[in-house]
């Protein structure tokens, strides 16, 4: 005989307004990081006994509206797909009046794929919070679910529904006939079941006065329900094949059933959290013919506007011959599946306020590479998403990214990173316009050039550079750089940091001379334009051997090296002094820890030659006559420890 199959039937909802008197409370939700507002933010009113007295999910604009039942304390408990819950309070509200409450959310994204499943347990207590991965799997599970179900008592959809009734052969389910219907339907959703209470009590499936059988089955907020968590327990499982790269929430009865039960799994995007379906099956029916013919699935959808509504649901349940058989011994009765009977409904259109939605609807993959310009390299495990809504992915050891099936539009690309916070920097955003099928983005850190610019104050021009000496050594310690107008006056001074980098603020609009001194050793100097909306950037080069001071002078070189290593000293200062102590001429070794000095045989009889390092000892020679054309020093310089106060 044929079942009935009664799940999940249409609801048309037309609700009435509520009205605005009374203790409400409204505001918005934003990201803390970037301002913008949360779509899809599930906003609870919590009592001072933690129950949660009134419910919103915010759209677009991330507002939100709650009705308080009275004067008093509460708590506002914001819920976010893929994220941490955050809870904001305590917060007064008056009687009567509005209470406003901007609610700022900086919360820590949930990682699924990192879950250890194969120790989760079996938890038949999920409903008293507590902790462990499968907790953290149902706080995902339940948001979506109460996502759905609060959008199924709100109206301002429009749906356009196919209903399905299908006849398949037991076998190889093969459609022996089937009959489709297409109708309108004004609502929040497109499914409602019994009442979870009613479903307890009676079983998922009834035997009617005709032997026929009636399934049910389960939608949101029989899952939430405190009958449904009391009378089931639950699990986790990695995804496999069909499922490969979800993981699901296995639940089923927590004993034998008395009455016909249900058991299944609820699957979700492990890189998203998304609720994808629930799929179920049949535990405990009136017959023995297996349960592999009962069972169901439903699908889930999030609208762009952060609504969720099942998309798609399927029921299906075997037709029950039963067959009489007489021996020589006695006569029985045996069950046997002669047809399977499938019955579901899928939008096909769903129009709201501001968007329309179909079932083959255009979608979009942002893809891109996220690059690290102060270490010239990918930046590796940064988290990319869309700012307001909960798409997020994370870069790979290439520092790619993809985030798929987004609707098209206009939105704020936002990254983050450890390494963001190392250089003091918030979040980094990025406006992009989502059209065509595939569109790629780059994004990068700011450039060191850009963070050295950012700490100069806004009013004035900046120029940013670096100090080197010739030859590619490393420049010496506090470099000072001078930037001059164009009549010779100092407009700003610097002094360069331990990389060799310096930053001049607050120039006027203009051409500005730059020039770069230790002691002696100056560079050449550099013009470069000022402006007052954008940066310039200049490097200026030390000379690494003096000039010769006349044709008759005295040339000195060598090379210094490392004592412990051998490896040359590159930057290390050389200086030429008389008997009374006084500089006659000073380098700087160049990348391979060479030197060369002239003196003039006129300003001095003999000379020493002191050379020192930062991370050195200094060393002095031996007096050196100048009564031969040149000489030549191998110097070793030993390390030498330091500390530098303050750092």
């Amino acid at each position: 005989m044929s079942p009935r199959l009664l799940v999940l039937v249409l609801g048309v909802l037309l609700l009435s307004s509520r009205g605005a008197s009374g203790q409400l409370v409204m505001g918005e939700v934003l990201e803390a990081e970037t301002g913008a507002p949360i779509a899809g933010a599930f906003v609870r009113l919590m009592g001072t006994g933690g129950a949660s007295r009134a419910t919103f999910l915010t759209g677009p604009d991330g507002r939100y509206q709650v009705q308080a039942p009275a004067a008093g304390e509460y708590s506002l408990r914001v819920e976010r797909i893929g994220y941490e819950a955050v809870t904001v309070g305590p917060l007064y509200v008056e009687s009567p009046g509005v209470t406003r409450q901007t609610i700022r959310v900086n919360q820590q994204a949930i990682e699924l794929e990192g879950l250890v499943v194969a120790t989760a347990g079996r938890r038949c207590d999920l409903d008293e919070g507590g902790g462990g991965a499968t907790q953290v799997v149902w706080d995902q599970v339940r948001t979506a679910l109460d996502a759905a179900s609060w959008t199924s008592r709100q109206r301002g959809l429009s749906f356009r529904i196919q209903h399905r009734q299908s006849r398949l052969s037991p076998g190889d389910g093969t459609v022996i006939d089937e009959n489709r219907s297409t109708v309108p339907a004004l609502g929040g959703n497109s499914v409602r079941s019994l009442p979870a209470e009613v479903l307890a009590a009676e079983g998922y499936v009834r035997t009617l006065e005709d032997g026929s059988f009636e399934y049910f089955g389960p939608d949101a907020e029989v899952v939430l329900s405190r009958p449904f968590l009391d009378a089931h327990c639950f699990g986790l499982r990695r995804g496999e094949g069909d499922t490969e790269g979800m993981i699901g929430l296995e639940f089923e009865p927590a004993g034998t059933p008395e009455r016909p039960d249900v058991s299944g799994v609820a699957w979700l995007d492990e890189a998203t959290s998304r609720l994808v379906f629930l799929e179920f099956h049949y535990e405990g029916l009136p017959y023995d013919v297996g349960t592999e013919h009962a069972g169901g699935e439903v699908h889930y959808e999030e609208l762009p506007d952060g609504r969720w509504i099942v998309r798609e649901w399927v029921i299906r349940a075997p037709a029950i011959r039963v067959v009489q058989s007489d021996d020589r011994l006695q006569s029985r009765q045996r069950a046997m599946v002669g047809e399977i009977y499938e019955t579901g409904a899928e939008v096909l259109l769903l129009q709201g306020r501001d968007f329309e939605w179909t079932r083959d609807r255009a979608t979009v993959a942002l893809r891109g590479t996220v690059y690290d310009s102060t270490a010239a390299g990918p930046l590796v495990g940064a988290e990319v998403r869309i700012a307001g809504r909960g798409w997020r992915a994370l870069t790979d050891a290439s520092g790619a990214f993809t985030l798929s099936n987004l609707p098209p539009g206009r939105y704020q690309a936002v990254f983050d990173h450890p390494r963001l916070d190392s250089l003091g920097l918030p979040p980094q955003q990025t406006a992009l316009e989502l059209v065509a099928p595939g569109t790629v983005a780059e994004l990068a850190l700011p450039s060191a050039w850009t963070l050295m610019a950012r700490g100069c104050p806004d009013a004035g021009g900046t120029v940013v550079g670096s100090v080197r000496a010739a030859g590619g050594g490393r420049p010496p310690l506090a470099v000072r750089v001078e930037a001059r107008g164009p009549d010779g006056t100092v407009l700003a001074t610097a002094t360069s940091t331990a990389e060799g980098e310096y930053r001049l603020c607050d120039l006027p609009a203009g051409t500005a001379t730059l020039r770069a001194a230790v002691g002696p050793i100056t560079s050449e100097s550099v013009a470069v334009e000022v402006s007052g909306d954008a940066y310039a950037v200049s490097e200026l080069v030390l000379a690494t051997q003096a000039l010769a001071a006349s044709e008759s002078g005295r040339r000195i070189g060598g090379t210094v090296r490392d004592q412990s290593n051998g490896r040359p000293v590159t930057s290390a200062t050389v200086e030429a002094r008389d008997q009374e102590g006084t500089v006659l001429e000073t380098t700087l070794t160049d990348s391979e820890g060479r030197f060369a000095v002239t003196v003039d045989p006129d300003a001095a009889r003999e000379v020493t030659v002191r050379i020192g390092s930062l991370g050195y000892g200094t060393l002095t020679s031996e007096p050196i006559s100048l009564d031969r054309p040149s000489y030549r020093l191998e110097v070793e310089l030993s390390p030498e420890a330091y500390e530098v106060e303050g750092v």
